[in-house]
């Protein structure tokens, strides 16, 4: 059984049929294998569609329609403080929880004409990781983050396509180390920020490639998955094994603009630092924070530099910009 080294716990996975745990496992697939008895355990299942409701749980089943589930997660409450995420893509239902006596993530996905269709794994697992990692003090965040040449440690927070990977990918380029492409975790504790990553093969767009001749060249040649309009790829086997790094402490947190205008850093307050911070937290429409995570995100914004970052039209200039002022920004 493989058991995946995450920040703040440590997570075996068991699927049925076995291309399932292959995909689920394809997703952690950069974190350390581990010879110890897990923290918790993701059983993932794919069951015949009539069948679907019968492997939920009962307090599920009571508040979850079907015919109402769409493409945006929906988010269930359950006793004992545990959630479920529900979804439905092209008919096809899914839906995972924590079962948090047990130690346990469930994920149940049904067949489709009898045959198992990739899952969006990502979507529906995030969501409950946040909470079962909050349940250890780490707080995971929606943000790609780096270490300039200068061990400069620099988070990068944007929307879904807002250009999280594109600035970080400009940074690693320049002699940067990579920690995350897009999710990075608070570690505890919170005198000094420590930042860990969730090591994952980079997601990357054409769009993206398209800026740096070294993705560009091999771009057809990276992992495609499906549905999905990015490839994928290791950054090792792009920018060498010395490209990662399993922490750093945040100096620099920017809020990323995409914009002609730039590349410059404008100062954030606190208050919109924080609702930013809040947005990044949550990994679904409308999913609650508590006041624990508030306190974390309050000792962070008090120990960083925040800043609206403007990118500029160049982005393979816009990674020796930030090289050159991060230092100045996280002194400042």
């Amino acid at each position: 059984m493989s058991v995946f080294e995450l920040p703040g716990l440590n997570l075996s996975i068991k699927g049925t049929p076995r291309i399932f745990q292959i995909e689920l496992e394809h997703l952690f697939q950069l974190c350390s294998n581990k010879d110890v008895v897990p923290d918790v355990t993701l059983q993932a299942t794919a069951v015949p569609f009539p069948l679907f409701q019968n492997y939920l749980s009962r307090w599920i089943c009571r508040q979850l329609d079907l015919n109402s589930l769409g493409q945006q997660p929906s988010m269930l409450k359950g006793p004992d403080g545990n959630m479920a995420i529900a979804v439905r893509i092209e008919g096809v239902p899914y839906c995972a929880w924590t079962n948090k006596p047990e130690k346990k993530i469930y994920l149940v996905s049904a067949l489709r004409n009898g045959a198992y269709r990739s899952a969006p794994v990502q979507s529906i697992l995030m969501p409950l990781l946040r909470e079962l990692l909050l349940g250890h003090e780490y707080l995971l965040i929606h943000g790609a983050s780096v270490v300039t040449p200068d061990n400069v440690g620099l988070l990068f927070i944007a929307p879904s396509r807002g250009g999280k990977t594109t600035t970080m990918l400009s940074v690693l380029r320049q002699g940067g180390r990579m920690i995350a492409d897009d999710l990075s975790v608070f570690c505890p504790p919170f005198d000094t920020i420590n930042i860990r990553g969730i090591p994952k093969l980079l997601n990357i767009r054409k769009t993206t490639a398209e800026f740096y001749p070294e993705l560009g060249a091999h771009y057809k040649t990276f992992t495609k998955r499906p549905n999905s309009i990015s490839r994928f790829v290791s950054p090792k086997s792009i920018y060498g094994a010395s490209c990662v790094q399993s922490q750093a402490v945040v100096r620099c947190i920017y809020f990323i603009e995409i914009s002609r205008d730039g590349p410059k850093a404008i100062k954030v307050s606190t208050a919109d630092a924080m609702r930013k911070l809040i947005l990044a937290n949550a990994f679904i429409a409308d999913q609650p924070i508590i006041p624990e995570a508030i306190v974390f995100l309050s000792k962070i914004i008090s120990q960083t530099q925040t800043y609206y970052l403007k990118t500029g039209s160049e982005p393979a200039k816009l990674g020796k910009w930030l090289i050159d002022h991060s230092s100045r920004h996280a002194c400042a």
